[in-house]
């Protein structure tokens, strides 16, 4: 998320797994997702939060804008961020693309970015220990066209056909947004043959739909193969872990792709 944010990585490759990366992770899910909300000091602990986040956020500006002299030209990735595309809007549209409106932003998509990857793959984990077959397979489609020597990256994907039916399957059975966001509807109209009013907020029901009888075969069962014959794209209307359609997830090729490499390195230790 860094990298999209701010064109760094948020731990280097040689602090992977070492105290001092361990001790990043540990700063940043306390800036982010501290918990202990449910108490008595509460205002307090939302303002220091408040301070922390306000805080990094400034500093990856910093970065990207050439303003924090503690980093080098060398450190910064020489690509278009997403810091620097808001950066750019702000000078045409100062009113509107304010620093608070970008810091906030970007802590949306942070949040939303991690926390739910993290969930899915969970999720993914604690089916594949459970269906050790599945495991195995997607292990050897792994070893074969990857190997173990290095970490994933978005070019081996092509090659992993299972890994992405793997995850898909969770998705279907533990979608991410079981009710997926509200929507309002515009004007009156008819679906289904129920009638709905205008101005009324609509829910779609991911889980039931995913579960249901009537489109999947097996549904409560976990089968990963069930999407090497199903083309996602031409599913949309029984496949909706993103939503749908204009007000789909702007994030779920990124998440696909985050899931994807999370589970590779985890069955890497089994």
């Amino acid at each position: 998320m860094t990298r999209v944010f701010a064109g760094k990585w948020c731990i280097e490759q040689e602090e992977i797994g070492t105290e001092v990366g361990k001790q990043i992770v540990k700063e940043i899910r306390g800036i982010f997702f501290s918990s202990g909300l449910v108490t008595r000091a509460w205002r307090k602990i939302l303002i220091s939060l408040h301070k922390k986040r306000d805080d990094y956020f400034k500093v990856l500006i910093d970065e990207v804008q050439g303003n924090d002299t503690r980093f080098s030209d060398s450190t910064r990735e020489k690509k278009n961020t997403l810091i620097k595309t808001l950066l750019s809007l702000q000078e045409s549209e100062p009113d509107l693309y304010t620093d608070d409106a970008i810091k906030s932003i970007i802590l949306v998509l942070f949040v939303a970015g991690t926390e739910t990857s993290a969930v899915t793959i969970e999720w993914a984990m604690s089916v594949l220990l459970d269906h050790p077959e599945a495991l195995h397979r997607l292990r050897k489609e792994i070893d074969t066209n990857v190997g173990y020597g290095r970490l994933l990256n978005d070019s081996d994907l092509d090659k992993l056909p299972f890994l992405r039916c793997v995850v898909n399957e969770t998705l279907r059975l533990y979608p991410t947004v079981p009710m997926l966001l509200p929507h309002c509807s515009s004007e009156d109209c008819s679906v289904g043959g129920y009638k709905i009013p205008k101005d009324t907020i609509l829910l779609v029901n991911a889980w039931a739909m995913h579960r249901d009888p009537m489109m999947w075969d097996e549904p409560e069962r976990f089968k990963p193969e069930r999407f090497e014959a199903i083309e996602v794209e031409r599913e949309g209307f029984k496949f909706v872990p993103f939503g749908i359609g204009r007000r789909a997830c702007p994030g779920a090729s990124m998440g696909l792709r985050t899931v994807s490499i999370g589970i590779r390195c985890i069955c890497s230790v089994f």
